[in-house]
């Protein structure tokens, strides 16, 4: 991979002789071993500045430079090359750290190790990778303190911070100044994702309860009409004099129409034959939008998607959700006093460090996160690349906008020079090439759950027919119980006619005896 500067080709790879001589890793491990001799910048203690308080003159800036070069901001090593701290901490794609288990060093790589390579490459520089003792990324508190990365940077502990950071007023301001954006992400929710659902009354779903209750209601009016016609029209009265039963027999009849069943009876009056013809049609009508309806709705499975945007997300109870602390959004959140930033703050029920670290929590479902989406497409990719099923899902509204950056000192003297190299890779697409080599299979699971089947031929299973089927076995578990009450019922009267036959016919008996007996004696 070469970067060109000018006319000539850089490999980002490769640096100068002092540079090549030069282990960031060893460096760090010194550095994580002994405490820090190297002194503070005077600023360091010094609380806010205040708005008009930044000096942005160049002279001012040389002079600001080369003071800390002077102090031991930055060193110069044998070569010549400057020696440069900067403050790195791992954000899946952008900056991964691995730590060998035997030796304990540390390996790094991702976006913005590429992006320091190359700065060190072109602007001949060394550097060694210092991470935050809090592992965060920066916060500024009411009380003038940083925690974090940029509070490495607002103290003078290092040069410049790798992140990449989301910029805002506060961040510029008070703690450090941003170079070119290298990327605009976006802050959205991340969650377990949803699943195909089993739905016990799919077969009704066609219809709206109000629909339902409106053809119960119908049938009733149409039964009811047939039996007032039959008894009021004169032309049915020879009718209703050959007819047995007849409430119940057009009751049989409008049900038997309503399931498509044939019906050969046919009324004789004028007025009861328009009713039944109006009954006929819209039967007709109803069937054959209830049988479209049902086999459009089952050859799209039902997909809910409970969360959908930040509103959704507070909107509802079901899923808890956590948000990532000691970041951009986590300064925005903590610090509202109403709307929506405030209760999402209020709401959320855990904070973790970033959602690649917890991704197998949120993965089992037990809390949406809001994060970046590129950490999203990250674990989605990962996720796809191993099982080759997508398992989590991002919501499709973007909540907030977040250009990243690099985070130098104020009047830092590399600052434009390091702003200039950034905005090349940017525009001659390192950048982006860099990021689509982190996302192999970033775009496979972006669609929404359930698109994938839609416009798919599958066969309709177990499943779409389930709430059927249950149906059935409900009606089959209620006859039987019916059958069991019949059965004992009618062991129970048996049993009561047999004991009464029995005192019966011994009374009948004893009486007969007694007769024949007094017939005896009179005689």
């Amino acid at each position: 991979m070469h970067v060109t500067w000018g006319t000539a080709p850089l490999d980002i790879h490769t640096r100068n002789k002092a540079a090549s001589s030069y282990s960031p890793l060893k460096q760090h491990r010194q550095h994580s071993t002994h405490a820090h001799t190297r002194p503070h910048s005077a600023s360091a203690a010094l609380p806010l500045p205040a708005a008009n308080t930044r000096r942005s003159s160049r002279n001012s800036e040389h002079e600001d430079g080369a003071r800390r070069l002077e102090g031991g901001m930055m060193d110069q090593d044998g070569g010549g090359a400057l020696h440069l701290r900067v403050a790195a901490e791992q954000w899946v794609p952008w900056l991964r750290i691995t730590k060998n288990q035997d030796t304990g060093s540390l390996t790094y790589s991702g976006i913005m190790h590429n992006i320091l390579l190359a700065l060190s490459s072109t602007m001949n520089f060394t550097y060694e990778l210092r991470r935050p003792p809090d592992g965060l990324w920066g916060v500024g508190y009411p009380n003038g303190t940083w925690v974090g990365q940029l509070g490495m940077v607002k103290r003078g502990e290092v040069d410049f911070a790798l992140g990449p950071f989301a910029f805002n007023w506060e961040r510029y301001h008070y703690a450090c100044e941003f170079t070119q954006p290298i990327f605009i992400d976006y802050e959205s929710v991340f969650m377990r994702r949803p699943r195909i659902e089993t739905d016990l009354f799919a077969f009704v779903r066609p219809f709206t309860w109000e629909v339902w209750l409106c053809l119960l209601g119908a049938l009733a009016l149409i039964w009811l009409a047939l039996v007032l016609l039959l008894h009021l029209t004169p032309s049915a009265q020879g009718e209703q004099r050959e007819t047995r039963n007849t409430r119940r027999s057009h009751l049989v009849w409008v049900v038997r129409t309503l399931a498509s069943q044939s019906n050969p009876w046919m009324p004789l009056s004028g007025s009861r034959r328009v009713v039944t013809a109006a009954w006929l049609l819209a039967c007709l009508i109803f069937l054959s939008s209830f049988s479209s309806t049902l086999t459009a709705m089952l050859t799209v499975p039902l997909v809910r998607l409970p969360i959908d945007s930040m509103e959704d997300l507070v909107g509802q109870t079901a899923i808890p959700w956590a948000i990532e602390s000691g970041g951009f959004l986590y300064q925005i959140l903590y610090t509202a006093t109403d709307g929506l930033y405030k209760t999402i703050w209020d709401g959320h029920s855990a904070r973790i460090t970033d959602c690649y670290t917890f991704r197998q929590d949120i993965g089992d479902g037990k809390y949406a996160a809001i994060c970046d989406k590129m950490t999203m497409k990250k674990v989605m990719s990962e996720d796809f690349s191993v099982r080759g099923e997508c398992n989590y899902y991002m919501a499709r509204e973007d909540f907030k906008a977040m250009p990243l950056a690099l985070a130098f000192q104020h009047h830092h003297p590399f600052y434009s020079q390091a702003n200039q190299r950034i905005l090349e890779l940017v525009n001659k697409g390192l950048v982006d090439r860099w990021i689509q080599e982190q996302l192999p299979n970033g775009t496979a699971c972006l669609s929404p759950p359930g698109s994938d089947l839609v416009g798919a031929k599958r066969p309709l299973s177990l499943k779409d027919y389930y709430g059927l089927f249950s149906m059935f076995g409900i009606c089959m578990l209620a006859w039987s119980l019916v059958l069991c009450v019949e059965v004992v019922l009618a062991a129970a009267s048996s049993r009561s006619y047999r004991s009464f036959h029995s005192h019966l016919l011994a009374r009948i008996t004893k009486k007969n005896s007694y007769t024949n007996s007094t017939g005896s004696l009179s005689k």
